[in-house]
């Protein structure tokens, strides 16, 4: 027999504090919840790495905008669903980095199950900000082509599909279960 796992001690020996040392059941559960914690945060960082090239690029174009040719002709209520947009797409970016900085910043050790809930708050939040962005960006363009009632024609059932496809449809299957697929036939 080799020596013991670090995750799972053995009964005999006390803690390093002189607590009674945990079983070998509860070490099992705590590798298990820490490989689940793993995985996880593993996924929350693949969901980042696929929004936020997306997102740092609606920003940089953005901020190209006031320094456009055509800029200086933008209506009064273009001017607001620009800023709009850039805001909800500066604010977004700022979001989907903060989890690297807080992770960074708040150093080892520290609990996984927090930093995942604070970074999962931070990309909820930063989805909120890039569809008020998406929202805008669709208001200013459909507006410049083809005026302000096409504009909120076009804006209106997108962010309702946002709104369905990116809060409403996950949150109802959280609550009500994913359909069951029908049983092969043979």
């Amino acid at each position: 027999m080799g020596r013991p796992s670090p995750m799972i001690r053995d009964d005999r020996r006390p803690a390093p504090d002189g607590s009674a040392a945990p079983t070998a059941r509860e070490g099992q559960v705590d590798q298990a919840a820490d490989e689940a914690a793993d995985r996880q945060l593993n996924e929350l960082v693949q969901e980042l790495r696929l929004v936020l090239p997306g997102t740092t690029v609606l920003f940089g174009f953005l901020l190209s905008l006031p320094f456009s040719a055509g800029a200086d002709t933008l209506t009064a209520p273009d001017r607001v669903a620009y800023f709009v947009a850039f805001l909800g797409a500066g604010m977004a970016v700022v979001l989907l980095v903060a989890e690297a900085g807080y992770h960074r910043l708040r150093g080892k050790p520290y609990d996984k199950q927090v930093m995942i809930r604070t970074a999962t708050h931070e990309a909820v939040a930063a989805l909120v900000s890039l569809g008020i962005s998406l929202l805008a960006c669709v208001v200013l363009v459909t507006d410049l082509v083809y005026g302000p009632v096409a504009a909120f024609g076009v804006a209106i059932p997108l962010g309702v599909g946002a709104l369905w496809l990116w809060f409403g449809l996950p949150l109802w299957r959280r609550f009500h279960g994913d359909p069951t697929p029908p049983a092969p036939t043979t």
